[in-house]
């Protein structure tokens, strides 16, 4: 597992994981990069977990706003189809497939 911290929000409930896949995989929303801090506006930057970017918007992470960095993903092979406008592609996983702004639309691989 490869350690880039985010802050995850499902409902009001916020919580801290090791990496972006790990929140999704619990159904969390990623609002932000480092830890979360228990109120907004608190911690590192302008609200919770933001660690020093705009208030409101996820911050750039490499070439891709608001994407997880390049290896949040584990290797795990669970293989799922996905679609970006009208291109559909078969990704290991899911992880894989929301990191590059897919949307998956069924598990194993697209036919």
């Amino acid at each position: 597992m490869n350690y880039a911290p985010v802050c995850g929000e499902r409902g009001q409930s916020r919580k801290t994981f090791g990496n972006a896949c790990q929140a999704r995989a619990d159904g969390y929303r990623i609002v932000g990069n480092g830890q979360c801090s228990s109120r907004p506006g608190q911690g590192s930057g302008p609200g919770a977990g933001w660690g020093g970017e705009r208030p409101g918007r996820p911050p750039q992470q490499g070439n891709r706003p608001g994407r997880p960095s390049a290896g949040a993903c584990t290797r795990e092979y669970m293989p799922v189809c996905a679609r970006r406008g009208n291109d559909r592609q078969t990704f290991s996983n899911r992880c894989e497939a929301e990191r590059s702004g897919y949307r998956i639309t069924g598990g194993g691989q697209c036919r």
